[in-house]
């Protein structure tokens, strides 16, 4: 596809053809070049922007399921301490029937 500009400061056409000399390119590959990389940048902010969302929303998950992890360790901390009230156990005592508890049903793998 081609493209046309018109009305450029003389100016910065000498700016063009420094660098494009510079770079051993014609004012046209240079220009071609300059819009590829700036493209390149656009898109890659985009798929930054796109990644940061999605890193957020992570995060912001992560942080409820720790909230709700320190909930229910609390929870379990009042159900130790009232089964011990109740039955007459001592902690050592509830540990262990905890313990074994654990170790059946898998949850300490």
């Amino acid at each position: 596809m081609d493209v046309s500009i018109r009305g450029i400061d003389p100016a910065i056409v000498k700016v063009i053809e420094k660098y494009a000399k510079k770079n051993k390119q014609s004012r046209n590959e240079y220009i071609k070049n300059l819009l590829k990389y700036d493209a390149q940048k656009n898109i890659m902010n985009e798929i930054n922007r796109f990644q940061d969302e999605k890193t957020n929303t992570i995060l912001n998950a992560l942080s409820i399921i720790i909230e709700r992890s320190n909930d229910l360790e609390i929870e379990l901390q009042k159900m130790l301490a009232l089964l011990i009230y109740a039955s007459d156990m001592d902690q050592y005592q509830v540990d262990t029937i905890l313990n074994k508890v654990v170790k059946k049903t898998g949850v300490d793998k």
